[in-house]
């Protein structure tokens, strides 16, 4: 117990006499409390944090108000970690680290005892007053500000525009979004409403007429086949007072113009119209078998036929066979001899094509 006593007091004479090193050296150098203060072991100033601990992860300063209010008083993160190191060497071995700016990055004592440049103030817990900061951001803190000694900038209305949103500008905390953009650090306000009018008419669009209401709205009203000007459709082409008499096509339709160019229907071409005249239905087609064209005696065929572009079709046979239709398939009768089918169709332009075929019996054949 008398070991574990005498420990504790000789490590708490090195934090003594280095707290009191630190708090005769800084207090001069009070100004303006440009700080704030985050948990227990870590400070926070304006150009970064300062973490205390100790090798065995101990907070280092835990209830020392007086030298935390005496550490404040230096005004920055730099400036601790000089002075720890200045008052580390006095007593005991020390080493630093440095930043490729020079800057100073961590203070480790002999006594064990580390100070730590941790990152911006920004991050800090507790305002300088010792109160806690709005949504753990210091910067929005009644008494903190942001920036060199020479350069401090009030951050607690401090607002810069990131996308349509508004940010505070020292630590970028979210304050609102705006809807219609955002511009110097605030939003915008809602674009004006349109108060444009317009006059009751009709007016063009193309060829089409279009009515225009008070409120701007348009309706269709009609299209114009020979175009549309001043809201109205314009009449056809004035006529040649003479024209040659012809017939014409429209469509599938056959009209004549006579001679003071009026035009009249004539017929309707239901095979299309070619230069005046109704073209004509295509040829027809005939298919025809009978199988099998050798039967024994009174045996019988199937008779198969079809046909394209034909009103009407008959089928006849020598046997007194006979079918009619554009198409079909039947069989023969007994076929008791050489029969000879016939097909004969009347086509639709008026033509009539046959096909023929023979069916034969089957021959006896006797031995000699």
């Amino acid at each position: 117990m008398n070991r574990m006593t005498s420990s504790f007091a000789k490590r708490f004479g090195w934090y003594a006499v280095m707290l009191a090193a630190i708090a005769v050296a800084i207090v001069a150098l009070f100004a303006h409390p440009r700080v704030s203060r985050a948990s227990s072991g870590t400070l926070c100033f304006w150009d970064g944090c300062v973490y205390f601990g100790v090798a065995d992860g101990n907070w280092f300063g835990n209830g020392e108000s007086a030298w935390l209010q005496a550490t404040y008083q230096l005004g920055s993160a730099q400036a601790v970690l000089q002075a720890v190191y200045n008052s580390a060497l006095t007593h005991a071995a020390a080493s630093a680290q440095y930043g490729a700016n020079g800057n100073m990055l961590q203070v480790a004592c002999g006594n064990g005892v580390e100070a730590t440049l941790v990152g911006h103030g920004n991050s800090a817990t507790y305002c300088p007053d010792g109160t806690y900061a709005p949504n753990g951001d210091v910067t929005q803190c009644a008494d903190y500000y942001f920036g060199g000694q020479d350069t401090a900038q009030d951050c607690r209305n401090s607002r810069e525009c990131s996308g349509n949103n508004v940010v505070n500008g020292c630590s970028g905390a979210f304050i609102q979004t705006c809807p219609f953009g955002c511009a110097s650090g605030a939003c915008l306000t809602a674009p004006a409403q349109s108060t444009q009018t317009c006059s009751s008419n009709d007016i063009c669009r193309g060829t089409d007429v279009y009515h225009q209401d008070q409120t701007c709205a348009l309706s269709f009203v009609q299209h114009c086949d020979y175009g549309c000007a001043n809201g109205a459709c314009l009449p056809p082409p004035a006529q040649s007072s003479s024209c040659t008499p012809n017939y014409f096509c429209r469509a599938d339709d056959v009209y004549y113009r006579n001679t003071s160019c009026s035009d009249s229907f004539i017929q309707h071409c239901q095979y299309g119209c070619l230069n005046g005249v109704c073209v004509g239905p295509p040829p027809p087609t005939v298919t025809f078998s009978v199988l099998p064209t050798l039967v024994a005696k009174s045996g019988t065929a199937n008779v198969t036929w079809s046909s394209t572009n034909t009103s009407s079709c008959t089928v006849s046979g020598s046997n007194g066979d006979s079918w009619s239709g554009t198409s079909g398939t039947q069989t023969s009768g007994a076929v008791t001899g050489q029969t000879i089918y016939t097909l004969t169709c009347t086509g639709l332009d008026g033509s009539a094509p046959s096909k023929s075929v023979t069916v034969n019996i089957i021959p006896n054949m006797k031995e000699i």
